[in-house]
């Protein structure tokens, strides 16, 4: 398996200047000097997030920055595919990431308004990271900093609800499909797809969502295409699907 390393300036700096891996880099403020010998020549071996161009769904333009993002059936609020914009900013003060599935947001105040849980935040749908908190669980932690590097790289940060779940889980927690757009990108990718496919999150909790027209793309519904994630991590060995390390607990 060809191990390729983290070549983009915000995983290098997040991963090797927030923690010690016990890895020598050569100059991470030049990504083309951290090669897969670099990593291969230290006495252990890890996985770290793996640069490559997004495979996965996108999103139906007709449902971007739509008015309605749930409806109220018999006093119970769903989700309607609808989205909105949130902000992640951790520097002022504006959310921050609680594990790789969940994150804090700062939300629109019509949408603020409808979420229970204290602080306000989104649980990511169709998928489940390792739990961080207390004794951290194996590819728990590198989820997380890989969640808020992508979420720090992002321009433009949309929530979009699902027609086929409920729009807050037991917890008070928005539940949601979380799309990032990069700078100079024109199109959105999915994050909940990117952690499947890294293998640092599996494909759980569905509860019929992913499932409805507002939620396919190409033939394929959103949940189809996570196991796809899933499968396609499996066959390129990444993360928890490796014979590679977890930096954080090994």
């Amino acid at each position: 398996m060809n191990y390729r390393s983290v070549s983009t300036m915000i995983l290098v700096a997040f991963l090797t200047s927030s923690c010690d891996f016990g890895i020598s880099f050569p100059d991470s403020s030049n990504p083309s000097t951290i090669t897969s010998t670099s990593v291969e020549s230290s006495q252990t071996i890890y996985f770290y997030p793996q640069v490559f161009p997004y495979d996965g769904l996108r999103i139906d333009p007709s449902y971007l920055e739509t008015s309605t993002f749930y409806v109220n059936q018999s006093g119970t609020k769903w989700g309607n595919g609808g989205t909105f914009t949130v902000q992640y900013n951790p520097a002022n003060g504006i959310g921050y990431c609680v594990d790789g599935d969940t994150t804090v947001f700062g939300f629109p105040s019509e949408v603020a308004s409808l979420i229970e849980s204290n602080p306000k935040r989104v649980r990511y749908l169709n998928m489940d990271t390792p739990e961080t908190s207390g004794n951290p669980e194996k590819w728990g932690l590198l989820a997380k900093q890989y969640t808020c590097a992508r979420l720090l790289s992002a321009e433009t940060i949309l929530i979009q609800t699902d027609p086929g779940d409920k729009l807050l889980d037991p917890y008070g927690r928005l539940l949601g499909w979380v799309w990032i757009q990069d700078a100079g990108q024109s199109d959105y990718e999915l994050l909940n797809y990117w952690l499947v496919r890294q293998g640092l999150a599996e494909v759980k909790y569905l509860f019929g969502a992913g499932e409805t027209s507002a939620t396919q793309y190409q033939e394929k519904t959103y949940t189809e295409w996570m196991y796809l994630a899933q499968d396609r991590a499996m066959q390129d060995e990444y993360g928890m699907h490796s014979s590679l390390l977890d930096p954080y607990t090994n």
